[in-house]
């Protein structure tokens, strides 16, 4: 059964999924900076105010953040439908509205 939607809500399903694909990049600049912390930090010499296992318990609740946010918006805006990891789809695999 497919849905007829106006160009108005597709429109608006094409920019609900472009802005969710800007979150999943912010997502990932968040895991990646205090990923490059812990990795770096001991060989520049800097002392950072936590140590390595403090960096190493921020990456954790970090990775878990971004796990349960790109939980929540790998979604379809149209059905809620899973669209997968890192996958660049142009539409919906569940219900086919187009979201590119």
């Amino acid at each position: 059964m497919t849905v007829a939607y106006t160009d108005e809500q597709l429109a608006g399903f094409k920019a609900e999924a472009a802005r969710r694909r800007r979150l999943v990049a912010v997502a990932f600049l968040l895991i990646a900076l205090p990923v490059y912390g812990v990795l770096f930090s001991h060989r520049q010499g800097a002392s950072l105010a936590i140590n390595s296992r403090g960096w190493a318990a921020v990456c954790v609740a970090v990775a878990a953040g971004v796990g349960m946010l790109c939980s929540r918006i790998a979604r379809c805006p149209a059905c809620n439908g899973w669209l997968g990891r890192f996958r660049a789809i142009p539409a919906c695999p569940k219900c086919g509205v187009p979201l590119r």
